[in-house]
C-alpha cells in the first residue's frame, strides 16, 4: 500500500506544477495583451472561468484521473465531498469570519512590514468608481464562489488528501504554502499561507471539504462586500480606514500586544469551532455504523443518544480535559506514514522553486 501512495506521491505534485505552470502562462498571456479580442466588460469573467474552472478543477481532475487511472467518482471521495447539516454550515461561516478577522491582521502586519522599507505596491492607485449591484453580483461569482469551488478541490481537496499518507501535519503544511504561493502576489502570500492551514485543518478535523469551501467563500464574501459597500458609503464600507486610523495612534509595543491578544483570542475560538465539527463528524460516523449493523434505527436513536454512546465509549473521550490541544488530538491517527524522498518531492520543489521566484519579483516590482 505504501508503494503504491510512493508512485501517487509525485505524480500528484506532476499534476499541480502543470496547473500551476498554466496559471503562469495565463498571466503572461494577459500582460502581452493577446485576450483583447475579448471586450473589457467580460474580461474578468473569462479569466475567472478559464483559471478557476479549467486550470484548477477540469484539467487537473482530468490529469490525475488518466495519470492515476481512476475515476472521477474515486476523486471526489477521495476529497471526502460529504453532506453536511445546516449546524455544520452555520459553524463553518463563524470560523470563515474569524478566518477574515486573521487574514486582515496578518495582511495588515506584514504589508505594513514591506511598506516600512519601501515597498510601493505592483497595482496603480486611484479612486475607487461606484460598484453597481450587477457588478457586485458578478464578483461574488468570480471572487467567492469559484474560487471556494476550484481552489478548494485543488488545494484541500486534490493536493492534500492526496498526500495525507506523508502524514497530516505535512499535508496542511504543503498545502497552504502551495496555496499561498499560487496567488503570485507578495501582497497575498502571506494571508493566504494563514488562510490555508485554517482550511487544511478544518478539512483534515471534519473529513469534509464542504466546511473549507464554505470557510474560504466567507471570507472572500466579505472582501467583495468591504469594496461593494466602500464605493457606495454602506456599512463597514470603510472598516479598512477605521482600522489603520486606530493603528497609526498606538505606540508599536502597545501595537504589537494587541495584534497578538486578538490573534490568540480568534485561534482559540477557531479551534473551539473545530472541536465541534469534530465530535459531529464522530457522532456522524458512529450513527453510520449503528445503521449499518441494524439497519435503518432513525426512530429509535436520536443525537442525544448518539452522543451519549460516544461519550460511554472509554476510547472516545469528547471531554474538554482530554482535548485541550485540538491541533493534534483532533488530527485524525495514522498509521505507517510514508517519509517521501527526492523523487517524490521533485515537482513539489520545482513548483515552489517556481512559485517563490515569481512571487519574489512581484516584490522587487513593488520597489521599482
Amino acid at each position: 500500500m505504501i508503494e503504491k501512495s510512493n508512485k501517487k506521491i509525485y505524480k500528484l505534485y506532476f499534476v499541480y506544477l502543470i496547473s500551476a505552470v498554466l496559471m503562469v502562462l495565463i498571466r503572461i498571456a494577459s500582460a502581452l495583451n493577446i485576450f483583447k479580442f475579448i471586450s473589457d466588460k467580460y474580461l474578468d469573467l473569462f479569466y475567472s472561468l478559464l483559471i478557476q474552472v479549467f486550470i484548477m478543477f477540469i484539467i487537473p481532475l482530468t490529469l490525475y484521473c488518466l495519470i492515476n487511472k481512476v475515476k472521477p467518482k474515486y476523486v471526489f471521495d477521495m476529497c471526502h465531498y460529504k453532506k453536511i447539516s445546516v449546524k455544520v454550515i452555520l459553524i463553518s461561516v463563524a470560523i470563515g469570519v474569524l478566518a477574515f478577522i486573521v487574514n486582515l491582521i496578518v495582511s495588515s502586519f506584514f504589508n505594513g512590514i514591506i511598506s516600512s522599507f519601501g515597498y510601493g505596491g505592483i497595482s496603480g492607485s486611484g479612486e475607487t468608481e461606484t460598484i453597481t449591484i450587477a457588478q457586485f453580483l458578478l464578483s461574488i461569482f468570480t471572487s467567492a464562489i469559484l474560487p471556494a469551488m476550484c481552489e478548494e478541490f485543488m488545494h484541500r481537496g486534490l493536493l492534500l488528501q492526496g498526500s495525507r499518507h506523508i502524514g497530516f501535519k505535512k499535508s496542511i503544511l504543503i498545502s497552504a504554502l502551495c496555496f499561498g504561493l499560487l496567488h503570485y502576489n507578495i501582497e497575498q502570500v502571506f494571508f493566504a499561507f494563514v488562510g490555508g492551514l485554517i482550511m487544511g485543518y478544518v478539512a483534515v478535523v471534519s473529513k469534509n471539504i464542504w466546511p473549507a469551501v464554505i470557510i474560504h467563500f466567507t471570507n472572500n464574501f466579505i472582501s467583495c462586500y468591504i469594496s461593494f459597500a466602500s464605493s457606495r458609503n454602506l456599512l463597514f464600507g470603510n472598516l479598512d480606514e477605521v482600522l489603520y486610523g486606530i493603528i497609526s495612534k498606538l505606540n508599536f509595543v502597545v501595537y504589537v500586544m494587541m495584534i497578538a491578544l486578538i490573534c490568540m483570542g480568534v485561534v482559540i475560538g477557531i479551534l473551539k469551532l473545530c472541536k465541534v465539527l469534530y465530535k459531529i463528524q464522530i457522532e456522524d460516523k458512529v450513527l453510520a455504523n449503528v445503521q449499518n449493523a441494524m439497519g435503518s434505527v432513525n426512530n429509535i436513536l436520536d443525537d442525544e443518544s448518539v452522543y451519549a454512546m460516544i461519550q460511554g465509549n472509554t476510547v472516545l473521550n469528547l471531554t474538554e480535559k482530554e482535548y485541550v490541544d485540538p491541533v493534534t488530538r483532533l488530527l485524525p491517527k495514522q498509521k505507517d506514514v510514508y517519509k517521501t524522498n527526492l523523487k517524490d518531492n521533485i515537482f513539489l520543489i520545482t513548483y515552489l522553486v517556481l512559485g517563490g521566484i515569481i512571487t519574489l519579483f512581484t516584490l522587487i516590482w513593488g520597489f521599482i
